[in-house]
């Protein structure tokens, strides 16, 4: 079969002109889907060239611009299971940006043959894709890799798609770990607290700020002084600011008329931010 992509290559060499970008995406549109996905599997070592036709593949799916074909679905499954190196790894990434074209369980193929893997980058594919294949077996299977590895990556997909059960009994887990960005933590413990308060009871006095954020999730009430006590002892204007949110939606009138009187004070003890010195002018 001739090699198009060799001889259009060749011939772009030569040529100078300024809109070389506009003619190489002009080529590749006007390939067919099938001739794309053929050429994927010649070009598989060759970076620019592969990363150009698996985003003109998937352009042209998501457009409904033709079918992928499933002799190339299969092929990238197959070889992938079989391969090893970059080889491997350039079919692992073609799979997860065409994840949307696989059936479930072909999916939980590909999810358990690296949610175990040594290496972080399987395991990153294998979160990546596991929201698209969710079923019991897959969330035990993230709680394991989780418990082995300690993984932001499936507690990320666990927090957003997962059992509030399964969240409850590992939430302690997840807010001890330093690995877990903070957002994710306060997703799980709105839900926690949300399912079952008292396991949350504990960050009260270690996370004041975070207590008043499941506080108010849950619909629970906490008193003025505790409010007061946490507002007195913020670390920054922004956190302040939050907490004066809380006191708002927790309808403490009474505290942030006791706030009035100490606000100065309070923000006299915080360290200014830079957006504070150009809003008011002294930077």
């Amino acid at each position: 079969m001739e090699d198009i992509i060799k001889h259009f290559y060749k011939e772009l060499d030569v040529c100078s002109a300024r809109s070389l970008d506009r003619i190489e995406y002009a080529f590749y549109l006007a390939m067919n889907l099938e001739d794309l996905c053929r050429n994927f599997i010649r070009y598989l070592s060759n970076t620019d060239v592969r990363n150009k036709l698996l985003r003109h593949i998937n352009n042209r799916a998501q457009s409904k611009d033709g079918v992928i074909p499933s002799w190339f679905l299969e092929k990238l499954l197959n070889e992938f299971f079989s391969s090893v190196g970059r080889r491997r790894i350039s079919l692992g990434t073609a799979i997860k940006v065409l994840r949307d074209y696989y059936t479930p369980e072909d999916l939980r193929d590909f999810f358990r043959w690296q949610i175990f893997s040594e290496g972080i980058s399987d395991r990153k594919r294998a979160y990546h894709i596991s929201e698209a294949c969710y079923n019991d077996d897959v969330e035990g299977l993230l709680i394991k890799a989780w418990k082995k590895f300690g993984d932001e990556g499936s507690i990320s997909v666990l927090v957003k798609v997962g059992s509030t059960e399964k969240i409850v009994d590992i939430f302690k887990e997840i807010w001890d770990s330093d690995k877990i960005k903070f957002y994710i933590k306060n997703e799980a413990l709105k839900k926690v607290a949300c399912f079952d308060f008292s396991r949350v009871s504990f960050i009260e006095e270690e996370s004041p700020v975070s207590f008043l954020s499941a506080s108010i999730a849950a619909g629970r009430n906490v008193t003025d002084e505790f409010v007061l006590s946490t507002a007195r002892s913020a670390d920054s204007i922004n956190e302040l600011g939050y907490i004066l949110w809380c006191a708002g939606k927790l309808s403490k009138r009474d505290v942030i008329l006791k706030l009035i009187n100490e606000i100065e004070y309070i923000e006299g003890k915080l360290p200014l931010e830079f957006w504070e010195l150009k809003f008011h002018g002294l930077a």
